[in-house]
């Protein structure tokens, strides 16, 4: 043989690399079983992101909505007045404008 440095060189890296791609999917599919687990939780009827654009409605009291500052709830996006919410005797009303 020409080069045994070589072939003895091409064996070690064979020998530690082998285990280390084999961590790094154990890993990688440990991160992406956690990553989903997360967006189940944050996504649940009670989770974080069931808060985001909530708006209380007082009791007996119209509030606009829409696109735009003259609202009393901003939307972000769409119309600039989509319509009025209101909440009365437990039931809440919504009027299209």
């Amino acid at each position: 043989m020409r080069f045994p440095h070589l072939a003895l060189g091409l064996a070690t890296l064979i020998v530690v690399v082998s285990p280390v791609s084999a961590a790094m999917t154990a890993h990688q599919q440990e991160i992406a079983a956690w990553r989903a687990a997360r967006v189940e939780r944050l996504s649940a009827p009670g989770g974080w992101l069931s808060l985001v654009g909530l708006h209380w409605l007082p009791e007996g009291v119209s509030q606009t909505l829409g696109n735009g500052p003259d609202n009393d709830i901003d939307l972000g996006r769409g119309p600039k007045r989509l319509g009025t919410l209101s909440w009365s005797e437990g039931k809440a009303r919504f009027e299209v404008e």
